[in-house]
């Protein structure tokens, strides 16, 4: 680069930075007086109510039952080999 090109771009990076700057300021003005009104979260309690009976009791259906397809005397499951 010759060295009468470097005074320009440094004065044309000078100025870009500075319009940039006083862009901004416009773009984002925050127009108010700063008084927001914000949601708060409400406390989480630790007590929970017990579930409904009519769903949880004794004689509900299981959906994660233990299910065997046939027997299974392999007590290596992951060998190449099966003791059938």
């Amino acid at each position: 680069m010759k060295q009468d090109k470097i005074m320009p771009m440094i004065i044309a990076g000078f100025i870009g930075v500075f319009l940039a700057i006083i862009v901004s300021k416009v773009v984002f003005l925050i127009v108010g007086t700063g008084n927001f009104q914000i949601d708060t979260v409400p406390i989480i309690s630790t007590q929970f109510p017990l579930p409904n009976k009519q769903y949880f009791n004794n004689k509900s259906i299981d959906p994660t039952p233990l299910i065997n397809i046939g027997p299974n005397n392999n007590s290596n499951l992951f060998s190449s080999s099966s003791n059938n």
